[in-house]
């Protein structure tokens, strides 16, 4: 204590312990409070008791901005300072000094826990904002996704549409080139399947890359479409045809690693079976095709290229189970089940592991047909898909 102000051994002491009894007002917590509160006792415990800081001052640090501040996030430890200052003003000069100095010490603490908050509300709010840009990126990012998935599927049902332009003007003509019999125009024949093949070849190698297919693999494919000048036009045809099923079978492997088949390839799987002749129901058990034609008249064996046709369905739409379904009179069940041995055999459709094919009476139709049928069961509308509409149908056959 200082000279100027003598005190004696029981006043000293009730100074002291006043001053650090404000503690116990603040209600004794842990933490950061308490920690700010025990500092500011620590470095103003000397002037417990002293009456050195005058009135004024004080008022004008309770007249501060910070002070006002405080008054708004801390009220109760603002309000243990205003009354530590009431009992200043009421006290005698030497009581008076505690006071003044607890409730000065009371103000600070409030000030410092007061931007202790504040710094706090601007943490959280910096955090949000962070947050929220995160999520405005995803969202962002998702879009760019999902735009360039739709750019490559326009890109290939454009493809589609023009090689089916193309193809449909070339059929046009061939049946009247066909009747020109000769080796020239045999020649020229061929030089325009191969092209036509290529030609559909590169679109579904497209479409593959499109869909996600590894770009090695794509690559590798077109660099082997260019023309072999070594390769009489029979042999090239071969070898184009080879480069056809190779690539409807890497489309067929890109589309297996998709969830399941889209709204364009339930409509490119029923547009392929009409080109090739076969009827589609779209049903809730499944994409049921009518495959009449693939025995000829009593025959038990398919026809080969019609089961060619069939085999390159598959291969290029791999999703789910496929039942095949003999159907027939009772009269008809040798014939069927011969069909069913022979559409078992390796060469047709033993093979295929996701291929079944079973004998299921007459047709509840059609009692006297004869036919066979082919439910694509990840097809129908039992998986949640519609077929898109014909013309707006994104996947190649």
């Amino acid at each position: 204590m200082s000279a100027a102000f003598p005190l004696d051994r029981t006043r000293a002491g009730e100074g002291a312990s006043s001053c650090r009894g404000f503690l116990g007002a603040s209600g004794g917590r842990p933490g950061a409070l308490g920690i700010t509160l025990s500092l500011l006792a620590a470095l103003g415990l000397s002037a417990c008791g002293t009456p050195g800081a005058g009135e004024g001052s004080l008022d004008s640090l309770f007249g501060a901005a910070r002070a006002a501040e405080a008054r708004d996030r801390v009220p109760d430890l603002y309000a243990q300072a205003e009354g530590a200052l009431r009992e200043a003003r009421q006290a005698e000069d030497a009581a008076a000094a505690d006071h003044r100095t607890r409730a000065r010490l009371l103000l600070l603490a409030a000030i410092v826990e007061s931007e202790r908050i504040d710094h706090e509300e601007r943490r959280l709010a910096l955090e949000a904002r962070e947050r929220r840009a995160l999520r405005e990126a995803a969202a962002l990012e998702a879009e760019r996704a999902q735009l360039q998935e739709r750019q490559g599927r326009e890109l290939a049902a454009a493809l589609a549409l023009e090689q089916a332009r193309l193809a449909f003007e070339r059929a046009e003509g061939d049946e009247a080139r066909r009747a020109g019999a000769g080796g020239q125009a045999e020649r020229r024949l061929h030089l325009e399947a191969i092209e036509s093949l290529r030609e559909r070849t590169r679109l579904l190698v497209a479409a593959a890359a499109a869909l996600g297919a590894e770009p090695s693999g794509t690559l590798a494919l077109l660099d082997r479409l260019g023309a072999d000048p070594s390769l009489e036009p029979g042999a090239a045809l071969q070898r184009m045809d080879a480069l056809h099923r190779e690539a409807l079978a890497l489309l067929g492997r890109t589309r297996a690693s998709r969830a399941g088949p889209g709204a364009g390839e339930i409509q490119a799987l029923i547009e392929a079976a009409a080109e090739h002749g076969f009827a589609a129901e779209h049903g809730a058990e499944g994409l049921r095709l009518r495959l009449d034609g693939l025995f000829i008249g009593r025959a038990t064996r398919p026809d080969p290229a019609k089961l060619g046709r069939l085999l390159e369905l598959l291969s290029a739409h791999p999703h789910g189970p496929i039942r095949f379904e003999l159907r027939g009179p009772g009269s008809a069940g040798a014939l069927l089940r011969r069909r069913a041995a022979s559409l078992g055999a390796p060469g047709a459709l033993g093979s295929i592991e996701r291929a079944s094919v079973g004998l299921h009476g007459p047709d509840p139709a059609e009692p006297s047909r004869l036919g066979l049928d082919a439910i694509f069961v990840a097809y129908g509308a039992g998986s949640g898909v519609a077929p898109a509409a014909a013309a707006g149908s994104d996947q190649p056959r």
